[in-house]
């Protein structure tokens, strides 16, 4: 019975394991030191207001980390690390040249498959969405004064 209890207890515990960011083995709701350490290139962005307006995707999102010159197949993109009020990674964002959308677009859809939803064709204002809910993830991929991805947690929650 003890061993039963026990088993029961582990096999909880790793229900509730924090799922995948899909990025360099960093895992949604890790602190920035924790993420710091899974991604070494990626260097601390000062929580100074002026400092975040230049790193800033959304609103008053808080990118606490950020990784220059990323290579995609030849595109270049920065990589964000937004962190939320506790400090936890939320989401994970990438911005890239304006030609790259098209190429991202056919990247993410040979990984994930086709998109849940998508509009344009590749110009400004072209958008597409990817649940992948065996990793409880959402990709949003953006054309809008150049190209934009978006990694972020998805729950089961209504």
């Amino acid at each position: 019975m003890k061993k039963l209890i026990l088993l029961s207890g582990i096999f909880s515990l790793a229900c509730f394991e924090t799922a995948h960011a899909d990025w360099k083995q960093a895992k949604w709701g890790m602190s920035v030191n924790q993420v710091k350490a899974k991604v070494p290139d990626a260097h601390e962005v000062s929580t100074d207001p002026n400092v975040q307006y230049s790193y800033n995707v959304v609103g008053s999102e808080r990118v606490l980390l950020a990784e220059d010159n990323y290579k995609v197949q030849d595109m270049d993109y920065s990589v964000r690390y937004i962190f939320d009020e506790n400090n936890k990674l939320k989401a994970i964002v990438m911005r890239g040249g304006e030609y790259n959308y098209i190429r991202t677009f056919n990247l993410l859809s040979g990984k994930y498959g086709k998109p849940a939803s998508s509009s344009g064709n590749g110009g400004d204002m072209s958008s597409a969405t990817w649940n992948v809910p065996q990793k409880h993830l959402m990709i949003k991929l953006d054309e809008l004064m150049g190209t934009s991805i978006r990694y972020e947690p998805i729950t089961d929650a209504l």
